[in-house]
């Protein structure tokens, strides 16, 4: 199977996933949120409405940006800036719109932020848009109930050994998240120690000789997106950009 992995959205439309998803016959879709405008919530809905009546998978987690733009919390994030939009005016965008406000009410009101799914044969695999542990410095008094929406993990052997712990506990082979805009991936090697490698020039690696691994997918709003593959004997990651299909 073919999964199309991508988040960190902020306000960019889906149109141009579709030829991606022609192209490379893509099975199923991986959304790790942050939407921000009305625009990209719509034409991420149309999209996923095509998934569904083809029975396609899909799985859909919220972003820390669209509990922010929900409930209109001031949150300082240089994407804002560069959509030239502040969270209020985001917020009172969504109010207008009563079909995508009701999308994002049903999005940050479930049980979990996260889901839990199965990538090959037998990794238990948790998609979320933070993480499971790490550093929440951006919002220091963050409640309990969304901190794995603020959880940084690209401060190398620092968050990457606390991501691999919780994961060996809840039985993860496989964390798929969000936040940092890093295409990268964090792989346990021994135990207490992690390896991790930012692919800024994109590129196609195998999931091999490790225990667990940390996989985020780099944002949508740059035009980064990746590909995994499970369908032969090793999972592979292929990290792509608009720029370099």
């Amino acid at each position: 199977m073919k999964y199309l992995v991508f988040g960190d959205i902020h306000g960019k439309r889906s149109g141009e996933l579709e030829g991606i998803i022609n192209a490379e016959k893509i099975d199923s879709l991986i959304c790790l949120g942050d939407f921000d405008q009305v625009k990209a919530i719509r034409s991420f809905m149309d999209l996923e409405k095509k998934f569904i009546k083809e029975e396609k998978p899909i799985i859909v987690v919220p972003g820390n940006h669209d509990y922010a733009v929900f409930h209109n919390d001031h949150i300082h994030s240089r994407t804002l800036e560069k959509q030239g939009k502040s969270i209020s005016e985001l917020h009172s965008e969504l109010q207008e719109d009563s079909i995508a406000k009701e999308y994002i009410f049903n999005l940050i009101n479930r049980k979990s932020n996260g889901i839990e799914t199965k990538i090959g044969l037998n990794h238990s695999t948790y998609v979320v848009h933070g993480g499971l542990d790490g550093n929440s410095f951006s919002y220091l008094d963050c409640p309990k109930n969304i901190e794995d929406l603020w959880f940084r993990v690209n401060w190398g052997q620092v968050d990457y050994p606390k991501n691999f712990k919780k994961m060996e506990e809840k039985g993860y082979d496989i964390l798929i998240r969000g936040h940092d805009h890093q295409r990268m991936y964090g792989f346990e090697v021994e135990s207490g120690y992690s390896e991790s490698l930012f692919v800024t020039e994109g590129g196609k690696f195998e999931l091999v000789d490790s225990k667990r691994h940390v996989i985020n997918p780099g944002a949508w709003f740059e035009g980064d997106y990746l590909i995994i593959d499970d369908s032969e004997k090793n999972i592979t990651l292929d990290y792509k950009n608009l720029c370099n299909r």
